[in-house]
Parts: structure tokens; C-alpha cells; sequence
């Protein structure tokens, strides 16, 4: 037997049932009268049986039988069924339809040839439920949705696109974007490399020209390395601003009112004094008594000075400038200032010191905006640890960098980290209320001593710098103060600012 015959022989009786499709022949009376191995896997016993019995679980032909067309024409089909597996499953078929005769004879049979699809059929379904789901939620999305090929032009525009920038899908679509749509910082990151952009607050440009404040997230997705195009999330924040503003103006109006009574209070405390001094000195001038005089006088000089300085604090609370800002490292500031306390502190039997967790990266701070923070917790700690009965009295400021709560806030360029500094001290701490007014305007648990004022500058202090204060304290137990700074909210620098203290002095 020659090779081409041992092929052939093959052929005929091997390659017909490797075949992984159904494959059947059908006569003239749609009887099946031979089929492989695959068909009797898929469908079941054949023989004797007709075709729209197996295929379909059928008593009659099929309306628009395939089988019939290419009986009547002998042309080639190819067409998409929906019959019935051997265990009487719905399944998707396609199926190739071809005429079995000789040269110029009648059509005595037809091979049918049916690969399952039934697979690809559920994924597709599946798919187009997804891609319907999806698109539900972008459709009714508040943001913008805005997404384009790897050649830039736009192929996704959600309706709270249109609002917000004032173009409708068909002025875009497969079109390059509008200028002004994007932000520049989102081009910055494409040429970087970069898969993502997040600005917490930035501008874009209508289609009247008009420009809006928007929170933006932006990316680049990739597969296998090849870009994909790229996307923009756009958060109006006109109503954000809007509602801010109108917060701004009502806490402006509380504080005028807190202001006011502070005030009367604060200036109704020193006329007391005064009216107690000019008392002394005018009783001592009728009785001729000089030591009566002195008395008074000393008691008016105290007040006076006590009104020069309570003037003075509020006007600095008051003040609306800008921070000096300068990138700096914050741990040079803290051990400068507990520096000027160290010695002071111990004659009072108070220990003060810094506690660093790591080294910081230099960042944006106004310098003495910070000392004066520091300064005016660590003296607060220390006369809380001087009231206390403690034989032993410790304040440690303390300074480490911790992961930022929002990092997917953060700009690609800045650390997803915040700068935290802890005060700390072991003195007669607080009860619940007291901790309740520690931050609000003119509280103060010192007395005459304290215009109330300090803790209040220290909070606008960081709150200028983007950060949150918050105390912990026990009563008898201790406080502690903790300044918290994400660098995703620190200010800028100004190129003219850079500079300023570059590494920590240890003690």
C-alpha cells in the first residue's frame, strides 16, 4: 500500500470521528444515515431517526429547513440554530450545510456539519449584560464620565458630560477634545508614564468659556503594555464652593458674635482691675497713705499690660495673611522650639523632650507658624504637668510620617503620606467638657493668666497648612495634642520660598 493511500484510508476512517464538530449525513427523507462519534456525544441515538428528531426533539420538518434548501438547490449554507443536546439542554449551534453527489447526478444526501456555540453564546450574553450594566451607571452618574481611544478621540461622553461642559455626545464623538476639557496636569502624567492622575482641585473650560472648579481623576489603562486610550472622572465642585462659602460666612457671623462677648468679657475683667487700682490710689491720696498709692499703681500698671497683650494676641488671631511657606524639614522647627522650653521646664521639675520615628522628607510649612503650634502646646503641657501631683513629670513632642487615609486623593508627585506631631505630657489631663471648649474662642483653664486665645491661633495655624488638630486626654492621666498634615493639602511653595532649614539638630 502506497503512502498516499495509507492516507487516504486514514482519512476515511480515522479523521471522520476526530473531528470535533457533530457531523452527520441526511437522505432525501431527512433520515440520518451515518454520523461520527462527536455527533452521538452531543445528540444521543441517531439511527433510524430523523434530523428535526435528534437535532430539535421535533415530530414535523422544521418550517425553514436548511436541509431542504440545499436538497433543492445544492448551494453550500452556513446559518445559526438553536436545537436540543442529548440530555434535552437548549444549545446554540452553527451549522454547515453541504450537498453529498456526483457530477451532474441528483442530490441523494447532504452532510451537516454542527460545532457547539453554546459557550461563546452565554459569554456574549454575559458581556452584553455588562456592558449594559455598566453603561446604566455612567449614563446616571453626577460626575462626568469622559473617555477616549489611544488615538485621543473621544469615544465615551456621559450625560453629566454634557451638563457640565455644554457639549452633546454628537459634537464629540470620535472627535479630538475641545480645549480646555482636560487638565494640564493630566497631560503631564501621560508624558510621565504614569497609569493615573488624581487633582483634588483644578479648573476646565466650558464650551461658553467659562471656567469650572472641578475635583479630577484620571486614567490610562493598559494591557499587555499597549495603551488602551484614557478616561477623566470630572467632579463639579460649583456647589461645593457655593456651600463653603455660605459655612464661611456663617462661622464668620458666629465668631463676630463670639468675638464680641469675648471681648466684653475679656475688657469687663480688666475694668475691674483698673477700677480696684485707681480705688487703691485715690483712697491712699485722701488718707495720705503712699504704700496705699503704690498698690494702686502696681494693680493699674498689671492691667495695662494685660490689655496690651490680650490686644495684641487678637490682632494676630485676626490677621488674614497668607503663610510664608518654605520646604523645609518640620523636625528641625520641633527641636528648636522644645529647645527654648528644655531648660525653663526642668527648673519647674518638668522634663521636655523630642521623640522622632524615622527620617521626613522635607515639605511646605510657614516656619514660625509652626513654632508658634508648638509653642503654645508645649507650654500648655508643661503648666498641666506643673498642676499635677506627680513626683515625675514628662512632656515629649513627638514627629513621624504615617499613610495618608485617602491615597488615591494624592497628586502622582506627592508622598501618599501625612506628617503627624504628637504633644504629649503625664499632667492632670482633662474632664469631658473641658475637652469639648479647648478649641473654642477665649476658653481657658488658667484663669487670669490666659486670654484663651492660644489654642485658637494654634488651629488656624494648621488649618492654613490643610491640616486637623484634635486632643485626647484623661482626666488625672494626661493630654495629648495631634497636630495631623496630609502633604496631598499642604500649600504651595513659591519657587522665590524655597529653601529653609534642611536637616534635624539632635539633642
Amino acid at each position: 500500500m502506497t503512502a498516499s493511500s495509507v492516507l487516504q484510508n486514514w482519512i476515511r476512517t480515522e479523521l471522520y470521528d476526530l473531528v470535533p464538530s457533530a457531523v452527520a449525513v441526511i437522505d432525501g427523507d431527512y433520515r440520518i444515515v451515518e454520523a461520527n462519534s462527536t455527533f452521538e456525544e452531543m445528540f444521543g441515538e441517531w439511527e433510524g431517526r430523523r434530523c428535526y428528531e435528534v437535532y430539535k426533539s421535533r415530530k414535523r420538518k422544521c418550517a425553514r429547513c436548511t436541509a431542504a434548501r440545499t436538497f433543492k438547490d445544492g448551494k453550500v449554507r452556513t446559518v445559526h440554530e438553536v436545537g436540543m443536546d442529548r440530555k434535552g439542554k437548549e444549545a446554540d449551534y452553527v451549522v454547515h450545510v453541504a450537498p453529498v453527489q456526483q457530477t451532474d447526478g441528483p442530490i441523494q444526501y447532504v452532510a451537516v456539519m454542527s460545532t457547539d456555540v453554546t459557550r461563546q453564546r452565554v459569554l456574549k450574553d454575559e458581556l452584553h449584560v455588562e456592558h449594559h450594566f455598566n453603561r446604566a451607571f455612567i449614563d446616571i452618574s453626577w460626575d462626568a464620565v469622559v473617555a477616549l481611544n489611544n488615538k485621543g478621540r473621544v469615544r465615551l461622553w456621559n450625560p453629566a458630560a454634557t451638563e457640565m461642559f455644554g457639549y452633546d455626545f454628537e459634537e464629540v464623538k470620535g472627535r479630538k477634545l475641545p480645549p480646555g476639557v482636560m487638565p494640564d496636569e493630566f497631560a503631564e502624567t501621560e508624558e510621565r508614564g504614569l497609569v493615573h492622575c488624581v487633582v483634588p482641585e483644578t479648573n476646565v473650560t466650558r464650551k461658553d468659556g467659562k471656567s469650572l472648579p472641578v475635583r479630577f481623576c484620571g486614567v490610562l489603562p493598559k494591557h499587555k503594555g499597549k495603551p488602551l486610550g484614557s478616561a477623566g472622572f470630572f467632579q463639579d465642585l460649583r456647589e461645593v464652593k457655593h456651600l463653603e462659602g455660605e459655612k464661611l460666612e456663617a462661622e464668620r457671623l458666629a465668631a463676630v458674635g463670639q468675638t464680641v462677648a469675648g471681648l466684653a468679657h475679656g475688657v469687663k475683667n480688666i475694668l475691674t482691675g483698673l477700677e480696684g487700682g485707681l480705688y487703691l490710689m485715690r483712697s491712699g491720696l485722701q488718707k495720705g497713705k503712699n504704700d496705699r498709692v503704690q498698690d494702686g499703681f502696681s494693680m493699674l500698671d498689671r492691667n495695662i499690660d494685660r490689655v496690651s497683650h490680650f490686644v495684641r494676641t487678637l490682632l494676630d488671631f485676626s490677621r488674614g495673611s497668607e503663610p510664608e511657606v518654605q520646604r523645609l524639614d518640620p523636625t528641625v522647627i520641633v527641636h528648636e522650639t522644645v529647645a527654648l522650653y528644655t531648660e525653663a521646664a526642668a527648673a519647674r521639675g518638668v522634663k521636655v523632650s523630642v521623640d522622632r520615628k524615622g527620617n521626613l522628607e522635607p515639605a511646605p510649612f510657614d516656619a514660625e507658624g509652626l513654632h508658634t503650634c508648638l509653642a503654645n502646646l508645649v507650654t500648655n503641657a508643661v503648666d498641666a504637668c506643673c498642676m499635677s501631683e506627680k513626683k515625675k513629670n514628662d512632656v515629649v513632642v513627638r514627629i513621624f510620617e504615617e499613610p495618608d487615609d485617602y491615597p488615591f486623593r494624592t497628586p502622582p508627585d506627592v508622598p501618599p503620606t501625612r506628617i503627624v506631631i504628637e504633644v504629649a505630657d503625664n499632667g492632670i489631663g482633662l474632664d469631658y467638657e473641658v475637652k469639648q471648649k479647648v478649641f473654642t474662642n477665649f476658653f481657658t483653664t488658667k484663669g487670669e493668666g490666659g486670654t484663651g486665645l492660644g489654642l485658637l491661633v494654634t488651629r488656624k495655624i494648621v488649618q492654613e497648612h490643610g491640616g486637623s488638630i484634635v486632643v485626647e486626654s484623661e482626666k488625672g492621666k494626661g493630654t495629648v495634642f495631634r497636630m495631623v498634615f496630609p502633604r496631598r493639602r499642604l500649600p504651595a511653595v513659591l519657587e522665590s520660598k524655597e529653601g529653609g532649614p534642611s536637616g534635624p539638630e539632635e539633642n
